[in-house]
């Protein structure tokens, strides 16, 4: 691709076009990816929360959340996901029926706790529907000591 090609490419995505899409058979799913940064240098941390709104997931709805200092469990998860909600009805004249998270940077000792704080506070959101959509909320972690071998 040509420097030109590639500018008017990003210029398009700033402008809102879609340079991109999938095919997800699946009609009517949000999705919803949520996960925590902690800056060395300051003493906040920021829950970050991104939602599609459309099928080809091409349009995203995003928030930010301002947390304690290391603080990973994201307080604000019920305002985010409320006006994730909103935002899906106004461009689709409808709200999703399915809601597919994921949850990435929890540590194991703190599953628990995701499930009785973000989770129950999610589920306050999705309550406040005419109807509640089918809800697969999934925690990605990741093993940081992964065995290896050498092989001779």
């Amino acid at each position: 691709m040509s420097v030109v090609t590639k500018v008017v490419l990003q210029m398009n995505a700033k402008l809102g076009g879609e340079l991109w899409s999938i095919s997800i058979p699946m009609k009517g799913v949000m999705f919803v990816g949520i996960d925590t940064y902690h800056d060395s240098g300051s003493r906040k941390s920021v829950g970050g929360f991104v939602a599609s709104m459309n099928n080809a997931c091409t349009r995203y709805f995003s928030k930010t959340t301002w947390q304690e200092n290391k603080q990973e469990l994201i307080s604000q998860l019920q305002t985010c996901t409320r006006e994730a909600l909103q935002q899906y009805r106004k461009l689709n004249n409808a709200f999703p029926q399915r809601v597919i998270i994921f949850r990435d940077g929890v540590g194991d000792g703190q599953l628990l706790a995701v499930k009785e704080v973000e989770l129950e506070s999610i589920k306050k959101a999705l309550r406040e529907l005419p109807e509640m959509p089918n809800l697969v909320f999934t925690v990605v972690t990741k093993k940081k000591k992964v065995p290896t071998a050498t092989l001779r």
